[in-house]
């Protein structure tokens, strides 16, 4: 049963990441960028403590 449960679980994820990735594509953003390669020494506006509180 356990792995049924993980194979569930990883099909699971494996869906989510691809609708993610196609509404990230259908959106047509400029550039994609992620929260780990954000540059907080440009950062003006929030502190970085702050910032990554927010992101976990």
């Amino acid at each position: 049963m356990d792995f049924l449960e993980h194979l569930l679980h990883e099909e699971k994820l494996a869906r989510h990441q691809r609708k993610q990735a196609m509404y990230t594509r259908m959106a047509a953003f400029p550039a994609v960028k992620t929260f780990e390669e954000y540059d907080f020494t440009f950062a003006t506006g929030a502190p970085q403590k702050q910032l990554q509180s927010l992101h976990s």
